[in-house]
């Protein structure tokens, strides 16, 4: 018999919370022009390539491995933004 693991509920209003961001990331997908960072909108350098992010069908972003991590960042500082507007505190905070 498997073990079943449990959640607290903040762990489970993480999870909610990241599959939220996930999911408005896919109907949403970010696009940039080819040979040039979504992030920074500077173009690929031989030092500093650029990367596709996302699929033939919706299109790419392309982002310099460096810029990778902050913009990863962005869409869930912008969900927490949006929650603030309707009165809704953090990624984990309870609506009431």
């Amino acid at each position: 018999m498997a073990m079943v693991h449990v959640l607290t509920e903040n762990e489970a209003e993480a999870r909610a919370f990241a599959a939220c961001v996930v999911g408005g990331l896919n109907r949403n997908p970010a696009r940039s022009l080819s040979g040039h960072c979504l992030a920074c909108g500077q173009s690929e350098h031989s030092h500093q390539p650029l990367s596709p992010l996302g699929t033939e069908g919706s299109g790419h972003a392309w982002l310099h491995s460096r810029c990778w991590p902050a913009w990863r960042e962005l869409p869930k500082a912008e969900a927490v933004a949006a929650r603030a507007t309707i009165g809704v505190q953090g990624p984990n905070a309870r609506c009431r």
